[in-house]
């Protein structure tokens, strides 16, 4: 990192203690590149000799005295004028900076170039405001950005001096009239204290101002000069933010209307799978997707990831199934040719066919370019060397073609599509936990069985692909195994590394969302993810404890007691529904010899002589081997003999088909997301390296990365990623 000078530009109104405190904790910062000029603006209480008294008249670069008090915009732009800087810093006297904020600061605006300032979360008196991260939007609607925020010199547009308040508003919409934009960082930086005597700024709680004061018939001064000033920087503006509020974010479904919008999905299904009732309507979703994808491509690609999230393998609607053979063509190929379809007439429509082309050449989609022409070499190896199942292989990988209007949308739309994400995933991953500890309940304590409710939910469940539910014979533990439980992986170290982040305590929702998580993986009794779940989380906290600037102690109760009350209150959840029996199921998953262990063992030695007839090229898909199994389901039909084209051992798999450079190929698409995440904030850096370990040490034995599940996963992290720096459309001024 390069280290920059950093300007400082304090004006001063009657504010001598709190200008000598101010310095103090200048003196403390770990960045010392900076030069610091202070603006008398007309003070009675004597700063400078309250500084000098102080011992730290040392620090000021230049001290310049205004003959009277002209006001804060006058002194900044004053200051300005004085200052030599790359980068800019108004600081209020009354200001306290955290030892590492200059630091912070830099580092974040060398790690976003598009950014022309960068800004964080205060404390303002008794008031701490959160700020928010940046949108134009969000600024054309009202200010949540603190004077006191670094900005590149050349992009300092100047205070207005005829404003009294709000000139750090009018300031950041005048430079966003040009399309610079801000980044935010997301911690508490910056103190200030609340001006009691002098000065412009207090604190008044924002119901003070939309009370209606005319009727009451007197309005506090500090009320009336806030709606003067801005009427003015309204009217000022009113041509950009009239462009602005027009493309606008459309409005989101609600997390409540999109549970409601599952529900109704789950219930068509569990009451008309296997008759013709479910294959109308899966024409009729696939239809609607369709033109929800011609007319709002952003909404239908969150609409298809909660389908990813709670599909499993994609079963709920399906077309030409029956009750007895089940078979047909399920509702994830069909909404995915409808997604297809309805986006590539949305780009027409919309005219950004240069969009896809640009997307197509960038840098980071050369891993991804490379997969695929391994992805084709595997197309035509199989279908030179005759292999069987060739199609039914292969289709799998197709779902990476949902990379193209992904990253159409990150460029196009990234705000309205992270705003119909935002909205959808906690909805989504909230019913993917419900239903599996309800599930869990269900079937291991047969509470209900009306009807034969549980012979019903199980036949659903096993001919939806939606998973498995299988009795460890453990004290009547069932197993719940979805195989969409994979996205609760990174939403677990998504918790773990907020938690790790968070210096505040949790709040109860935070805990039980944790919790929740947590007993819906442990009931999966999936092996791979446990591994991978702990093997990223292992990786994560190692990490988390090396970080600088943070004393062991708070290391200690967010990076390992957190994270062990969330596990213990997950075990303690589920040992209430299954009692003793717990840890003895526990221990037979853990065991070798369990019949699914068994099995993939026995696979082993046939997958390495299969993959040494063809290492370097591979057999292509639909490649196909026979081995003997110990699982009673094929023991009973077969004797145990079994042949398959899908095999448990995902690396393996790869290597088989596609060669060493499938492998390849996809190792440099998990190492392009971890090199590129390398330059992010340590939070969301922590959040894709344990994310991308987590998915690979799961298809080390069960495979992901070659389904729709996993390769939604990827798209997710890629997604995650064009986050920093996230490029928004940039609204010039006319």
């Amino acid at each position: 990192m390069s280290t920059p000078l950093i300007s400082i530009i304090i004006p001063v109104y009657n504010h001598a203690e709190d200008l000598v405190d101010c310095l103090r904790a200048l003196k403390e910062q770990s960045y010392q590149a900076y030069e610091i000029i202070v603006i008398d603006d007309g003070s009675i209480d004597h700063p400078r000799a309250a500084i000098e008294a102080a011992d730290l008249m040392g620090m000021v670069k230049q001290w310049i005295e205004l003959d009277t008090n002209k006001g804060a915009p006058v002194a900044r732009n004053t200051g300005f004028k004085a200052s030599s800087g790359a980068l800019l810093l108004f600081l209020d006297a009354d200001a306290r900076l955290r030892s590492d904020t200059l630091r912070l600061f830099v580092d974040t605006l060398e790690l976003h170039p598009e950014a022309s300032y960068v800004y964080s979360a205060f404390q303002f008196g008794p008031k701490f405001f959160p700020s928010q991260e940046f949108s134009f939007e969000s600024l054309a609607k009202a200010n949540f950005i603190h004077t006191s925020s670094v900005i590149r010199r050349e992009a300092f547009s100047g205070f207005d001096p005829e404003l009294k308040k709000l000139q750090d508003w009018d300031l950041w919409l005048t430079m966003a009239e040009t399309g610079k934009q801000g980044v935010f960082i997301p911690e508490k930086l910056l103190d200030i204290g609340e001006r009691k005597l002098y000065g412009m700024s207090r604190w008044i709680p924002a119901v003070f101002y939309t009370l209606p004061w005319k009727w009451i018939g007197r309005e506090p001064v500090a009320v009336r000069r806030f709606h003067e000033a801005e009427t003015i920087v309204r009217a000022k503006h009113a041509g950009w933010m009239k462009k602005i509020h027009q493309t606008a974010i459309a409005p989101v479904l609600s997390p409540m209307r999109w549970v409601c919008l599952i529900l109704a999905v789950t219930i068509i299904s569990m009451v008309s799978l296997g008759t013709v009732a479910n294959g109308m309507a899966a024409i009729a979703l696939s239809l609607a997707m369709l033109v929800i994808a011609y007319r709002s491509p952003t909404f239908a690609l969150s609409l298809f990831a909660a389908e990813l999230i709670l599909g499993s393998r994609g079963g709920w609607l399906k077309i030409g199934a029956d009750a007895v053979n089940d078979g047909g063509i399920g509702i994830r190929i069909l909404l995915f040719a409808a997604f297809m379809m309805g986006w590539g007439l949305y780009v027409i429509r919309t005219k950004t066919v240069s969009v896809v082309k640009e997307t197509i050449c960038s840098r980071w989609m050369l891993p991804y370019l490379a997969l695929v022409g391994v992805l084709t070499w595997g197309v035509v190896r199989g279908y030179a060397l005759h292999q069987p199942y060739l199609v039914v292989d292969a289709n799998a990988w197709g779902f990476l073609l949902l990379l193209l209007p992904a990253a159409h949308l990150w460029r196009q739309s990234f705000s309205q599509l992270k705003a119909d994400m935002r909205s959808m995933m906690p909805a989504a991953l909230g019913m993917l936990v419900a239903s599996t500890l309800g599930l869990f309940v269900l079937f291991s304590q047969s509470l209900i069985d009306f009807g034969g409710l549980l012979d019903a939910t199980y036949s659903w469940v096993r001919q939806s692909g939606l998973g498995e539910i299988t009795d460890i014979g453990h004290g009547n533990v069932h197993r719940i195994f979805l195989a969409s439980q994979i996205a609760l992986l990174p939403a677990w170290i998504w918790m773990y590394v907020s938690g790790t982040q968070n210096k505040r305590p949790l709040t109860v929702k935070q805990w039980l969302a944790w919790i929740g998580v947590g007993a819906a993986i442990i009931v999966s009794f999936s092996r791979s993810f446990w591994l991978g779940l702990v093997a990223a989380v292992g990786v994560v906290a190692f990490l988390a404890l090396g970080t600088k600037h943070v004393s062991w102690k708070e290391k200690g109760e967010r990076v390992i007691l957190r994270p062990l009350i969330a596990v213990v209150g997950a075990l303690v959840c589920v040992f209430l529904v299954s009692f003793a029996s717990l840890s003895s199921a526990i221990g037979a998953r853990l065991h070798t010899q369990e019949a699914a262990a068994m099995s993939r063992l026995d696979l082993l030695p046939v997958m390495q002589k299969g993959i040494a007839r063809h290492p370097l090229l591979g057999s292509g898909f639909g490649a196909t081997l026979t081995y003997q199994t110990k699982d009673p389901r094929i023991v009973a039909k077969t004797g145990g003999a079994y042949t398959t084209y899908a095999f448990e051992w995902g690396w393996l798999d790869i290597w088989y088909k596609l060669g060493v450079f499938g492998l390849l190929a996809v190792f440099a698409v998990l190492g392009s997301l971890v090199v590129r995440a390398g330059v992010l904030p340590l939070g969301p850096r922590l959040f894709v390296w344990g994310s991308v370990l987590a998915l690979a040490v799961v298809h080390v034995f069960t495979p992901f990365l070659n389904h729709p599940l996993g390769i939604g996963q990827l798209l997710f992290l890629e997604g995650y990623l064009h986050f920093f720096p996230r490029k928004e459309p940039m609204p010039k001024k006319s």
